[in-house]
């Protein structure tokens, strides 16, 4: 049995722009290069082709944080840091299924074009919690884009970005487990 891989994101954002963004609506995805070729680049069981990926059906995508936020068996949290302008979004219990990730991929590429130009930021969906070492998918955001990278697996990522996911991450596990342990 497959278990959920965790999802960390940090994002360059100012504040008016996260929430114009939350305040809009997921929007249709349009398949590109940068789509199939990680989409071929990852071995699944029955892998089907990549022909469209469905968005998220939701009125707005703070709709998509709130739900998140009030699934207690996900693990979520979300907050906005303003001295650096970043916002971190962070999800223990994610997925464990690619054809599930890709409205959070879609939407996370929708989000890119919020920023301003100098911004960057960078998205993990990741094994934290159960050991094996791999990625699911690596956005990285630059230049109000954000393009899937070829990790795979979690020696590929950079030390210092994976030093700071995990770090967030063993905080909200810690977090959860002294709320629900006393």
């Amino acid at each position: 049995m497959s278990e959920p891989n965790s999802l960390y994101v940090k994002i360059e954002i100012k504040k008016e722009r996260l929430q114009e963004f939350l305040d809009g609506k997921p929007k249709e995805v349009v398949l590109d290069d940068d789509w199939t070729a990680w989409w071929d680049l990852h071995d699944m069981v029955s892998k089907p082709p990549l022909t469209d990926i469905q968005p998220y059906r939701l009125d707005t995508n703070r709709t998509l944080i709130d739900e998140f936020l009030k699934d207690t068996r996900m693990g979520a949290a979300q907050h906005y840091d303003d001295a650096p302008g970043t916002w971190y979004l962070i999800i223990l219990m994610f997925s464990e299924n690619y054809l599930e990730i890709l409205p959070m991929l879609a939407w996370l590429k929708d989000l890119a074009q919020y920023q301003e130009k100098h911004q960057r930021g960078t998205a993990l969906i990741y094994d934290f919690l159960w050991g094996d070492g791999s990625v699911m998918a690596q956005l990285d955001f630059s230049a109000q884009q954000a393009n899937l990278t070829n990790a795979t697996r979690m020696s590929d990522i950079d030390a210092e970005v994976l030093n700071e996911a995990n770090s967030a991450l063993d905080t909200m596990l810690n977090d959860l487990q002294k709320r629900y342990n006393h």
